[in-house]
């Protein structure tokens, strides 16, 4: 179970020392922030020859010395060096630990993400899960930093700095505190409305990169048929609503950041107008009148990164959800399931049905026996759930009916993963990964494991042309794009062959394949007849002269 309470606390629990040590040196820098200006009403006692019973307040700390204004200044000076080395300090760690909790979340939400069902992808489409990387990672650290470490520290300094102000002048300070309590009001008005603007966006912006992703990987499409101005129109309407939900957002958001030292500064200045007309002015010190003035504007940025806390805890909050959620979808309660023990690869299918939106099956009541270890061939058409079907033997989807069993084994009451330690597939639904030949068809990408990827690939290639050739080194582009649909092909091979499991599912065997590269993927089944289950799936009969050892129709 995941919250996002324990989400920070596990981090703390990694970096106590580092918390504790930042923590520590944002409260002495603060510390020393609110001691600097009452130690300029103190001055003013010095300047002017007054003997201020409050402003001796400074005396009594240990390091004091207070007799001449160079004695002072000496003070301030020194003070004023290490209140720049312990705030250099605190906003160094809390930038360090910020960057350090985003990093760990950012490893832990691709984990995650790996898997989450094939399904869920499906209906949702990638770009939705992109924006998780850039701005809800960037909320989270704010609310790592800004939202428990400083406001922890800030609402602690509040503290310290009433009771300074208190003991410079109660009476202004009583004062202030209506004005005080009016700001807060207002502001957690306004933050409320923020926090659904602020949802509103977020999910035009996740919309929007959504659809680029998608049109971006169908650049193909978009060129060949001159689809640049329809696409281009739509896009302008998608990023209209964006543009449009950000402006409202902003407009709101900055108001508050604005509103706040206004207010306060128009409390500070009628509470002063008020105690003026009251006559009281004489009774004050002028170094403690100095000193109280100062530490108001001191505070203020203090009081003001309190009050608008809540739209950082906002804005983190929406960020925190989307993340846990995708946690929660990537933890696989399958992955905890008895491993999966292969015996002889026999493939059962029983009455199984598979449904994308619980209505249109694309499979319904199939039943088939697949013995281990020989060739066998299943014909259907185009649409026919070819595709789905090695989805739900590789246990990327779970059967909407019916069950699959391997080796007497349910796959949905095993681990998927060490299920597919023994399945490989060749597949165009499986695009290549890696930058050139050798990371695309080699699951290690150690430098002992190129000589048997290279056996692989000479051997695909022996009939080709040495100008047609693939090396290991060369470049395949992005999922292969800047190869051949027929390299494609033989890489798909490459990479199943490579793999050495005993159990191997092939869509389309022959599609896209030269005869040259044909006739070496002929060669290398027929060798491996009785050693591996062998699934051929196609909505062709044409198969080059191979013999299978038994056959069906989808």
């Amino acid at each position: 179970m995941y919250t996002k309470g324990k989400l920070i606390r596990d981090f703390f629990k990694r970096h106590p020392y580092k918390v504790l040590l930042a923590l520590f040196m944002g409260f002495t820098a603060n510390i020393l922030l609110l001691l600097l200006p009452i130690s300029l009403g103190k001055y003013f006692d010095l300047l002017f020859g007054y003997h201020s019973k409050r402003a001796h307040i400074l005396d009594a700390l240990p390091f004091s010395f207070w007799d001449n204004i160079p004695e002072f200044i000496l003070f301030f000076m020194l003070a004023t060096t290490l209140w720049l080395l312990t705030n250099f300090t605190y906003r160094f760690l809390t930038a360090d630990l910020g960057l350090a909790f985003s990093n760990e979340l950012r490893v832990q939400l691709f984990e995650h993400q790996m898997f989450i069902s094939l399904e869920e992808y499906d209906k949702k489409g990638y770009g939705k899960y992109l924006l998780r990387y850039s701005g809800d990672l960037t909320s989270i650290r704010n609310y790592l930093v800004r939202g428990v470490m400083r406001f922890g520290i800030d609402l602690t300094l509040i503290l310290f700095a009433l009771l300074g102000l208190y003991g410079l002048n109660a009476e202004i300070l009583l004062g202030l505190l209506p004005g005080f309590a009016l700001t807060v009001l207002v502001i957690f008005g306004l933050n409320k409305i923020l926090y659904h603007r602020s949802v509103k966006m977020r999910n035009k912006r996740s919309g929007l990169l959504a659809y680029v992703s998608q049109r971006l990987q169908a650049m193909d499409t978009i060129q060949a048929f001159n689809r640049y101005v329809p696409e281009e129109k739509r896009f302008a309407e998608k990023s209209k609503t964006v543009y449009d939900a950000g402006r409202l957002y902003q407009c709101i958001y900055q108001l508050v950041f604005a509103l706040v030292p206004v207010m306060l500064y128009w409390t500070l200045a009628l509470t002063l107008y008020i105690f003026a007309l009251k006559g009281d002015v004489s009774k004050l010190q002028h170094g403690n009148l100095v000193a109280f003035v100062l530490l108001f504007i001191t505070v203020l940025p203090i009081f003001r990164r309190v009050i608008r806390v809540s739209t950082v805890w906002k804005v983190g909050e929406i960020s925190f959800q989307k993340l846990i959620r995708i946690l929660e979808l990537g933890s696989c309660e399958q992955m905890n399931q008895p491993p999966f023990v292969f015996k002889e690869g026999r493939i059962s299918l029983r009455e199984l049905g598979f449904s994308y939106d619980g209505e249109r099956y694309v499979l319904k009541n199939l039943n088939l026996e697949i013995p281990p270890k020989t060739i066998f061939f299943l014909k259907g058409r185009t649409g026919s759930g070819k595709t789905t079907l090695i989805k739900l033997l590789l246990a990327l989807y779970e059967p909407s009916c019916g069950d699959v069993l391997i080796d007497g084994q349910s796959i949905n009451e095993i681990n998927p993963k060490s299920l597919r330690k023994h399945i490989t597939v060749v597949s165009s639904e499986f695009p290549l990964l890696g930058k050139n030949v050798f990371e695309a068809i080699s699951y290690s990408r150690r430098k002992d494991k190129r000589p048997k990827a290279q056996k692989v690939l000479d051997f695909l290639q022996k009939n080709l042309p040495e100008d047609r050739k693939l090396q290991l080194d060369t470049p395949i582009g992005e999922l292969g794009a800047r190869l051949s649909k027929g390299q494609q092909k033989m890489l798909f091979y490459a990479r199943a062959i490579l793999s050495g499991k005993p159990i191997v599912l092939i869509e389309d065997p022959f599609k896209n394949t030269s005869s040259a590269v044909q006739s070496q993927i002929v060669s290398w089944m027929k060798k491996n007849r009785g050693e591996r289950t062998m699934l051929l799936l196609a909505s062709s009969s044409r198969l080059r002269g191979l013999r299978v050892d038994e056959s069906a129709v989808l």
